[in-house]
């Protein structure tokens, strides 16, 4: 269904390399320290209601809760602590998927309060067993940050769901976090570029559906929400 995007390359690097890349890292720590981590207030708002949006013809849209419950999803919005999100389904014959983004305004390190709510984990927890994994997938679509995604497959364990399949992305100051594993010297490097993405901001974007990718890459609406999504989350 989805072809492999190309990985990184394994970085072996001499130990002059590491050395340099420790000290650049505690100057950029300090750095950071100094100049602090609250960003400028003029980052402006994304449009996600916009990009995701209530209507869109011949589809039913719905907005979704976290959680089942009032008092579940309260809990849910309180440990996620998101700037803003927006969670809504797309209904019509023959065709049905789920969108749900959130949003961080620089400053905040969004994996710490979404890592308990991707889908390896959430999933999981409502009775679901994975089926089948996949990271850096390539979608069939000229997309420039949202080009390669993490892929699930589920089946429920409790309910007639069946199986559900998924796509998700965790972006910071427009770069895909997640699919690199490069070794030692790449922390570094990696650890440096979280002192600048820190100061940016930060996006959650899970698809959900019932029936397969592969069908719903040809139905034009999905392309026309994942574009809209991959142009709000590059980096401007």
């Amino acid at each position: 269904m989805f072809g492999d995007c190309p990985k990184s390359p394994v970085v072996r690097a001499p130990i002059v390399v590491l050395l340099v890349c420790g000290s650049l890292l505690v100057v950029g720590v300090a750095a950071q320290l100094l100049l602090g981590r609250n960003a400028s207030s003029a980052t402006p708002e994304p449009q996600l209601k916009v990009v995701v949006p209530a209507e869109v013809q011949g589809w039913m849209v719905r907005d979704e809760k976290l959680a089942a419950t009032e008092i579940d999803h309260g809990k849910a919005v309180q440990q996620i602590q998101f700037d803003d999100y927006v969670y809504r389904s797309y209904t019509r014959s023959g065709a049905k998927f789920d969108i749900y983004v959130a949003f961080w305004r620089p400053g905040k390190d969004a994996r710490s309060f979404a890592g308990g709510h991707i889908p390896d984990r959430c999933f999981t927890g409502l009775g679901f067993s994975m089926e089948q994994r996949k990271s850096a997938v390539c979608l069939p679509y000229p997309l420039e940050t949202l080009s390669a995604a993490e892929w699930r497959r589920f089946k429920s364990q409790h309910t007639d769901t069946g199986k559900v399949e998924v796509l998700y992305w965790t972006v910071q100051g427009g770069r895909v976090l997640g699919f690199r594993r490069d070794e030692t010297a790449m922390l570094f490097v990696d650890a440096l570029n979280e002192l600048r993405v820190a100061r940016m901001e930060q996006y959650f974007i899970r698809i959900t559906t019932t029936q397969s990718f592969a069908a719903l890459m040809q139905v034009p609406e999905f392309r026309d929400r994942l574009m809209a999504l991959d142009r709000m989350v590059t980096a401007r």
